[in-house]
């Protein structure tokens, strides 16, 4: 759910208002579209929180891509949870 969360955000402070998400969690990308119920009580803020990030967007399509099926985007999340952020790994804005 964080991974998703903080793809959402980053599309908000993009100011994107078509969005498609991609994810190799069947678990979290259905219960955002309501599509499973959520049972583990420690997850239902996450699905909360990302649902109310949705309403940003004037269209929204969540996608569940296998992770077998996904081996790049695995590999590069893999990466990215061992880079730590800091000012200085910051993008300056043109």
């Amino acid at each position: 759910y964080e991974a998703c969360i903080m793809g959402i955000e980053e599309a908000i402070d993009l100011r994107i208002k078509n969005i498609d998400i991609y994810g190799d969690s069947a678990l979290v990308i259905n219960q955002i579209k309501g599509e499973w119920e959520t049972r583990h009580a420690g997850l239902i803020p996450y699905r909360d929180y990302a649902r109310r990030l949705l309403t940003f967007f004037n269209k929204v399509e969540l996608h569940h891509i296998p992770r077998d099926e996904n081996q790049m985007a695995d590999a590069l999340a893999t990466l990215s949870s061992m880079y730590r952020v800091n000012r200085r790994n910051e993008i300056p804005t043109i």
